[in-house]
Parts: structure tokens; C-alpha cells; sequence
């Protein structure tokens, strides 16, 4: 965004946010109390103009396909909310504030920092060309108004310091440490319909089969070349900052040899990857790229490389915070609780699922004795009160959603 353009936008935040504000006369004692009501009376517009913000610093394609907007707006207005409660009483922040730090994960789901915090500071800024108008037009002796415009001043400028150098130090963290799931809020909703694509060059073939990937840290460009042609595919990418969003594309669908060749592929060291599904034609290539975000949101910090398809169940399950603590408890009560027995049970119950409820085959991946299992697996059927094979599915999904919550 051009200086000037976000000039006349704080402008005109500003003067939306106090225009037809009621002035009454009031005393030195009573006129910052009065004024941060007025202000907080006005959080709604410069909130919505942050979000307007944003958007126009992203491309085309991300913005459509981005965050959920109302929910970003939510943030952004708490995050002035708590900014407005920090004026008053006149302290600073010591780290990342909470609100703050939920605008840090949409930044991380997005992949896209400097777009989110291009919008931060013009909230920001709106927030202070508010302060400074609404004190221009108090009824107030000049005296106060000094008093009270540098008293904004000192407060905004250094709070917007420390809690951007926060949001970079936590945005840098993450990015180290992959991306932090949160379920609360429907941080995990639907993505909405947009084109990943939508500015490419005319020449780009819709018409194709499309594979979405998201890669970040090491070596990308290398990692993007290498996997186009061990796929035979043609490589279209857009990077933001340490973020590529890339389109494997082909005219015919992947084989299943090349459907294989994918499923081993290790990256170099330090690059991680997100992968959707296989899809066909423009609304296919949103889909997969969807579905590659979830995969990145729902990626450990062990495995390079996370497959939409491995991560399926707990993407489309994770909607609701608090039905799926009640599915957990429901599915695992009598295991449920945070002991080191309990804990051992539970790995013990997993073993068996992924081993095709082969005790010996469980107990080959936990380096014990089968009969120590047979044991393990009587226990957790006496805890439960009903037996493994009557709800093996549901028991699967749970340990995998809990170790997602947890």
C-alpha cells in the first residue's frame, strides 16, 4: 500500500471514528476518562478498517482464500480493546498480549506476516488520529489538551513498538516450530471460495489435474524443482516471505506409481511441506489448496512433510471445541486422565489400532513382551466397560483428536 493511500485512510478512519461525537464541557480530572469512553465507542470502524487494510496489502488470490474475515475483525477489535485497557491504566505490555497473539496465528495459517501487520499498524494509527481528533474537539482548555495529546502520544507510539516486535519474535517461533492448532473460535472452518490464482498470467491451464503444496523454511525453489519432476508436473508458484503456495499441475492424473513416489518424498533438511489432494480443473485447484492449509495447521514438528489425506479425520472433526472434548471424554473415560498409567494405555490401545489389532504386531512397535500387551488391552476393556471391537473406529479417531486438543 502506497504512503499516500494509507495516509487518506487513517485520515478518513479518524475522522469516521468521532464524526458527530457529542461535545459537552468538562474538568481537567474528568476529561481522559471521558474521552477513552468516546474512543471505545468507536472501536467497530477502525477495526473494520484494519481489515480493509490487510486485504489490500495481500495478493488477489490470498485474500480470497484467506482467513475467516469476520473472526479476524473479532481479533483485531479485541486487540484495541486491550490496547484502549493498557491506556488507561497507563502500563505496558510485557509480552505478546492474548488478542494479539490470535492475530499471530491467522498471520501463521496464512503464511503471510507482513500483510497482517501492515493492517495492525493502521489500525494503530487510525487509533491515534481518532485520539488526536476527539481531543482537538473537547471542550477543554489547552492546557488539558497538551496534557492529553502527549500523554496519547508517548502511550500509542511505543505500545505499537513493543507489541509488533512481539508478534515478529511469536511469527518467528512458529514458523520454527510449525503452526499452532487452535480449535476454539473455528480457526479450522471452511476457507471460502477463492482462487488461489486469480492474477496468474492468462496462459495458466485450469484444465488440468492440480496437486497443491505449501512449503516453508530451507530451500524451497530446490525442493519445488525437484518434486515437479519426479512428478512430471508443471510447477506454478507464488511465494510470501518464508511461504510458497505452489500448483503441480498435469494433464493427466497422478499414477499410482508417481502416487507413490510422492507419498516418499523427503525433502531436503529444514524444508517442511503441506500437500492437499489430487484435483481437477479451477474449483479443484482452491480445493486442494484448502485442504494443504489444513495440513499445514494440523502439521507436528517432527514430520517433514504433511499429507491432507493423513490428516483428514481430525481436519474435518476439529469444528467444535467443545463437542470434541465431550467425544474424547465420552470415547475414552476410564483412560482419559493425564497419569502415566493412563498415558501408557492409551499408547498401548494406539499400537493396536495401527497394527491391525495384532497384539504381537503392537507389541513389536512398543519394544515389549505381546503378553504385556494382552494385559494392557484387558485393562483398557475393563476401564471402558465395553469391548475394543465394539467401537474400534470411534476409539482411533479419539486418541488421534486428543493428542490434537491436548
Amino acid at each position: 500500500m502506497r504512503d499516500a493511500d494509507l495516509a487518506a485512510r487513517v485520515k478518513g478512519s479518524a475522522e469516521e471514528a468521532s464524526h458527530d461525537l457529542p461535545i459537552a464541557p468538562f474538568g481537567e480530572e474528568a476529561a481522559f476518562e471521558r474521552l477513552l469512553e468516546q474512543l471505545d465507542s468507536r472501536l467497530e470502524p477502525l477495526s473494520g478498517a484494519g481489515i480493509g487494510a490487510i486485504q489490500a496489502c495481500m495478493p488477489v488470490w490470498l485474500a480470497a482464500a484467506g482467513p475467516d474475515w469476520d473472526l479476524l475483525g473479532e481479533h483485531l477489535r479485541a486487540s484495541l480493546e486491550a490496547e484502549l485497557e493498557a491506556f488507561r491504566a497507563a502500563s505496558f505490555p510485557g509480552g505478546l498480549p492474548a488478542a494479539d497473539a490470535a492475530l499471530v496465528d491467522v498471520a501463521g495459517e496464512i503464511g503471510d506476516l507482513d500483510a497482517l501487520m501492515a493492517g495492525y499498524r493502521f489500525a494503530q494509527t487510525s487509533l491515534w488520529g481518532a485520539w488526536f481528533d476527539l481531543v482537538g474537539r473537547a471542550a477543554a482548555n489547552s492546557r488539558t489538551k497538551e496534557m492529553l495529546l502527549l500523554r496519547g502520544s508517548r502511550f500509542f507510539m511505543r505500545y505499537a513498538e513493543l507489541v509488533s516486535r512481539y508478534a515478529a519474535e511469536a511469527y518467528r517461533r512458529s514458523e520454527r516450530n510449525g503452526p499452532i492448532l487452535r480449535v476454539a473460535g473455528g480457526s479450522l472452518g471452511p476457507l471460502g471460495e477463492g482462487d488461489p490464482f486469480a492474477d496468474v498470467p492468462p496462459d495458466f491451464d485450469f484444465a488440468c489435474h492440480h496437486l497443491a503444496v505449501i512449503l516453508w523454511g530451507g530451500l524451497p525453489e530446490a525442493t519445488v524443482e525437484e518434486l515437479a519432476a519426479r512428478l512430471d508436473r508443471v510447477a506454478r508458484f507464488r511465494a510470501r516471505g518464508a511461504t510458497w503456495w505452489v500448483s503441480l499441475s498435469g494433464h493427466g492424473a497422478l499414477s499410482q506409481h508417481k502416487l507413490r513416489v510422492l507419498e516418499a518424498f523427503v525433502p531436503p533438511p529444514g524444508v517442511r511441506l503441506a500437500i492437499g489432494l489430487e484435483e481437477y480443473g479451477e474449483r479443484g485447484l482452491r480445493q486442494s489448496f484448502r485442504q494443504a492449509l489444513r495440513a499445514r495447521t494440523l502439521a507436528g514438528t517432527e514430520e517433514a512433510v504433511t499429507h491432507y489425506a493423513d490428516v483428514a479425520a481430525e481436519s474435518l472433526a476439529l469444528q467444535r471445541e467443545e463437542e470434541v472434548r465431550a467425544f474424547v471424554a465420552h470415547e475414552l473415560r476410564g483412560i482419559d486422565d493425564d497419569s502415566m498409567a493412563s498415558e501408557r494405555l492409551r499408547q498401548t490401545l494406539s499400537a493396536y489400532l495401527r497394527s491391525d489389532l495384532n497384539a504381537a504386531a503392537a507389541a513389536a512397535r512398543l519394544g515389549v513382551h505381546h503378553q504385556t500387551v494382552a494385559n494392557r488391552l484387558r485393562t483398557i476393556e475393563n476401564r471402558l466397560g465395553r469391548p475394543l471391537m465394539a467401537r474400534t473406529l470411534e476409539l482411533g479417531l479419539a486418541l488421534r483428536l486428543r493428542g490434537r486438543i491436548s
